[in-house]
């Protein structure tokens, strides 16, 4: 069975506008192959500390455009191998809300490097998950938290 994968590349960008922003490969390819902190660094030679010390710096990056949101970063942190944003919408001031990713195991490096280039859309990843829930009607978790992605 094949499998669409969504795509970001900065090598193919141009190519993949032409074709729906999917690429399609066999179920076996690296793209859908994820690895742990060693394995990462023996196929990029990345250790887990650069990775993770670059992959914030993309990630609070990101937060410097301006959103349809107007979301306010209180934090950006890896915590338990997770990419963890903490912050406020300007329209419900007094809620806070998370948003997550996992960090470990990461997907398979587009470019060898091993930049962790995708916390550049780590804003755009919050927004959209702002657009898709009613934040302001959700209920906090125990610690005063409304996360917009599922917690694991």
């Amino acid at each position: 069975m094949w499998s669409r994968v969504p795509f970001i590349d900065r090598f193919a960008d141009e190519w993949m506008w032409d074709h729906g922003r999917f690429l399609v490969v066999p179920p076996d390819h690296p793209l859908l192959q994820t690895y742990g902190p060693k394995e990462y660094e023996a196929l990029t030679g990345m250790p887990q500390a650069e990775y993770e010390h670059q992959l914030l710096t993309y990630a609070r990056e990101s937060f410097r455009e301006e959103l349809l949101n107007a979301v306010v970063v209180e934090s950006v942190a890896i915590e338990d191998a997770r990419l963890v944003v903490l912050f406020r919408l300007s329209d419900v001031p007094e809620r806070r809300f998370g948003w997550h990713a996992t960090v470990w195991p990461s997907p398979h490096p587009d470019d060898y490097s091993g930049t962790p280039d995708w916390g550049d859309a780590v804003a755009t990843f919050v927004d959209a998950a702002v657009e898709e829930r009613a934040p302001d009607t959700e209920a906090p978790d125990a610690d005063g938290l409304i996360w917009l992605s599922p917690q694991t």
